[in-house]
């Protein structure tokens, strides 16, 4: 069977890596002839030019783009390929928009996330629905997504991780970014608390701890406003641009942006630049929420009934705390 593996973005990351050893495996025995495409190209090009697979660039400007979708049925008529195999939506679409043009080729879309898609896409996969042919999806939960996506369930097979250990030799199945980082379920369920926002705000107090040169008898305290749950949708295009996150590039991001942060863009401020700052919440009080500007002028210059009525509040917030911590059990835990 000759097998065209689709990809927007050839680069190193986690899709990258599975791509090359399904090639690797799966054309040992002869069974399977592998082929690549894709739209950008990378680290992943040059490795399977080395292991002599074909390789040819597929320009994909979107999901719909049918310029490439017809770009995409020649090559495979070109090189008589069976089966395309594809990770991400883009290159999904663009296969599925190819069996118009040539009606040989059959589409595998392995999905690797359990994430919701929002109106516009669920709508566009159920269009695009009947001319799919397999997905493979990596958990039950994720079939389940896929199918309040719009996909139909009688064409999604559940192989978690997309692998199948028995046709796989070695634990390279078993190796995944948790795993690899040693993170258990507890931790990595507390990581997801942290958004963009808090992120932010815990490299700042990281920042603050350095200039104010803190020991460990000092506490820094934040507050985290949001939550990576709020972001998938951002993830999803991350990995579609990249691929999947991966150990090596958390590794590296862990390096340079929490143990090498440096003071850099910081600033003790005066009274004037702390009003600057002030000010720049008129973008969020009156343009967004529609408030007065006497109310932010409020903030600043009448302490006593803004931030000093707060402050006077001190005791019952302590009573509120107290009760939920007694009704939680949270402080006996501790």
């Amino acid at each position: 069977m000759k097998v065209l593996y689709l990809l927007n973005f050839a680069g190193k990351a986690g899709t990258e890596r599975y791509v090359e050893t399904l090639v690797k495996y799966l054309s040992a025995d002869g069974l399977v002839q592998p082929f690549f495409a894709y739209n950008e190209g990378g680290l992943l090009v040059e490795r399977l030019e080395a292991m002599g697979v074909p390789c040819r660039r597929v320009e994909m400007r979107s999901r719909f783009d049918k310029q490439a979708a017809r770009e995409l049925a020649a090559l495979c008529q070109e090189w008589d390929i069976d089966l395309i195999h594809c990770h991400y939506l883009r290159e999904h679409y663009t296969a599925l928009l190819a069996k118009k043009y040539n009606k040989k080729i059959r589409v595998v879309y392995t999905n690797h996330f359990v994430l919701a898609n929002d109106f516009i896409t669920r709508l566009s996969n159920r269009m695009m629905d009947k001319r799919q042919d397999q997905i493979i999806a990596v958990c039950t939960r994720g079939k389940e997504q896929l199918i309040a996506n719009g996909w139909s369930g009688d064409r999604i097979q559940v192989i978690f991780n997309a692998v199948d250990l028995d046709a796989w030799a070695g634990g390279r199945a078993d190796s995944t970014l948790r795993a690899e980082l040693g993170l258990d379920e507890e931790l990595l369920e507390q990581l997801t608390w942290m958004g963009i926002s808090g992120i932010a705000n815990v490299l700042c107090c990281i920042k603050m701890a350095k200039y104010y040169e803190l020991t460990e008898h000092d506490v820094v305290a934040t507050v985290l406003t949001d939550s990576a749950a709020m972001y998938q949708s951002r993830i999803a295009e991350l990995n579609e641009m990249h691929g999947a996150y991966n150990a090596h590039e958390a590794a590296m991001d862990h390096a340079l942006h929490m143990l090498g942060l440096k003071l850099d863009n910081m600033q003790e401020l005066t009274y004037a630049d702390r009003k600057r700052v002030h000010n720049l919440k008129y973008y969020t009080w009156v343009e967004q929420q529609a408030r007065d500007v006497k109310d932010l002028n409020a903030l600043w210059y009448d302490t006593k009934n803004t931030w000093d009525a707060v402050h006077a509040q001190a005791k019952d917030l302590d009573d509120l705390i107290n009760e939920f911590n007694e009704a939680t059990g949270l402080l006996k835990a501790l």
